[in-house]
């Protein structure tokens, strides 16, 4: 009797050494499933928003435009580029005339350093995870080099945009009616961003650039007409 002991006892402890790598290896592969196939988001949003991970989001504005947003990737290293396309596209088979509008979503969208300029689009890159209900009390991200720039003529007095059928070349239309000065525009734009700018202060000193670090971003884009597109990424 006492020579069978050892035996239940071996067939015993393999038993639970089973059962224990049997719980281990379903731990390790929770853990790897957990850490590669699930993003952590950070920001300034605490709210059940589902990070969906688009790379580009179209609005409907008025009389027949849309407003695109879009990104070459959700997802970036530190230090790469990320890419932003924003553009305003006629829907309509026919030329259509849409009157100037100043009804921006939110403040200090642009297409470039001088501002939105000529354009009825802009947009700006916040850090932090951002919706249409707490976007307007962000603070935008100074992505252009603090300095003097040699803008463009900007119009004080556009008074409508003729877009071209199904498309997003437009001609601007000045409310001059002495001399009108009439010009075509591409309201598309492309331009990429690896990081971002300190404030200047009043010494000249342009501050420090900085490149895009471990976190989540929001981009916004909007019209001059209201509509509002927001799209987010992260670096990892």
């Amino acid at each position: 009797m006492t020579s069978e002991r050892p035996i239940r006892n071996t067939k015993i402890l393999i038993t639970v050494s089973v059962i224990i790598a049997v719980i281990a290896a379903i731990g390790i592969a929770e853990i790897v499933s957990a850490n590669g196939g699930s993003q952590v988001l950070t920001g300034t949003n605490s709210s059940n928003d589902n990070y969906t991970g688009q790379l580009s989001a179209t609005m409907a504005s008025v009389h027949g435009l849309d407003l695109t947003l879009a990104l070459n990737s959700t997802q970036i290293q530190k230090g790469q580029s990320i890419d932003v396309t924003i553009s305003e596209q006629n829907t309509l088979n026919a030329t259509n005339t849409v009157n100037a509008s100043s009804l921006w979503p939110v403040t200090c969208l642009g297409i470039g350093p001088c501002g939105a300029m000529n354009d009825p689009v802009g947009f700006a890159i916040y850090a932090g995870y951002y919706t249409a209900s707490n976007i307007s009390s962000a603070q935008p991200l100074e992505i252009y080099a603090p300095g003097e720039y040699a803008c463009p003529m900007i119009l004080l007095d556009i008074a409508s945009y003729t877009f071209e059928p199904l498309s997003s070349q437009a001609t601007i239309n000045t409310g001059v009616t002495a001399s009108p000065t009439n010009f075509t525009v591409s309201v598309s734009h492309e331009t990429a961003f690896d990081g971002s700018w300190a404030s200047s202060n009043d010494y000249g000193d342009q501050g420090n650039f900085n490149t895009f670090a471990p976190g989540v971003y929001t981009v916004a884009a909007g019209d001059e007409w209201g509509a509002l597109a927001l799209l987010h990424f992260t670096v990892q």
